[in-house]
């Protein structure tokens, strides 16, 4: 700057940072050819967008633990770490939306997989993301973007859920609807039906989804498979019922089961 002669030369912190933020930039090219090489391409592997992410994680820890001691001259103006996370997520957050809205349209993975990289995405974000002074009140983007996936995954539970409930059911039944315990008043297919609804429920409340909107969505549409499975659990007990009618205790029991789960 001083062989320049600059009339308003720039602050010594703000070209610091414009060349740490040029250099990890660089960085992330590097990366994402790597990974292009390694795992495919990124509009048909989710292979790629997972080992993209763990490359970006390695490179932030690696700033935070080599460059920030190094580089802090200017402790009130520059965080190499917070820039490193800062400049990275928004690179990787803008190929993971590309490659998820052409996977949305090709669905060319497994729903499991683009479930696991979801929560793969949360934990960096929590990690590293969230509490950067310019991210602190602002509500995550990546989450919409999963939702074409979510929502497949929530088909899928619907048939599963179902397939469960069946099941359930004609095993209990073939028992004689035993009470699951000494001291419950219901049978075993009701701790069934409910073990597989609670599980679904779980992955929903882990995904810890921080925009409201994307978050009701996903719950109406749970709504929609707790609402299908019980109307048929109490159908099939419907249609069951005047066979043991005769049998107060049978009788009983299934009525305590209709209870239960509601």
């Amino acid at each position: 700057m001083k062989v320049l002669e600059l009339a308003s030369p720039p602050r010594a912190s703000s070209v610091v940072r414009e060349c740490a933020k040029v250099c990890m930039t660089t960085t992330y090219q590097y990366m994402f050819e790597n990974c292009a090489d390694e795992s495919g391409d990124p509009d048909k592997s989710v292979d790629f967008l997972k080992d993209l992410l763990d490359y970006t994680m390695r490179m932030i820890e690696e700033d935070k633990s080599i460059y920030t001691p190094v580089l802090n001259q200017f402790p009130q103006e520059l965080n190499v770490g917070e820039l490193s996370a800062e400049t990275l997520w928004l690179a990787y957050r803008d190929d993971l939306k590309a490659a998820l809205n052409v996977h949305a349209q090709s669905k060319i993975c497994k729903t499991s997989d683009y479930m696991n990289l979801y929560f793969r995405v949360k934990s960096f974000y929590k990690n590293y993301i969230e509490k950067l002074p310019s991210f602190k009140s602002a509500i995550p983007e990546f989450p919409e973007w999963f939702v074409p996936f979510v929502m497949d995954w929530l088909n899928e539970n619907d048939e599963h859920s179902m397939d469960i409930l069946r099941n359930a059911y004609n095993v209990d039944k073939m028992a004689g609807f035993v009470p699951s315990s000494a001291h419950t008043k219901f049978s075993n297919s009701v701790v069934d039906v409910f073990t597989q609804l609670n599980e679904a429920l779980n992955v929903l409340s882990e995904m810890e989804c921080p925009n409201p909107e994307v978050s009701a969505d996903m719950m109406r549409r749970f709504a929609k498979t707790l609402n299908k499975v019980l109307l048929a659990y109490a159908d099939m007990v419907q249609k069951d019922f005047s066979h043991y009618s005769n049998n107060e205790k049978l009788a009983c029991i299934l009525m305590n089961n209709v209870q239960q789960l509601r």
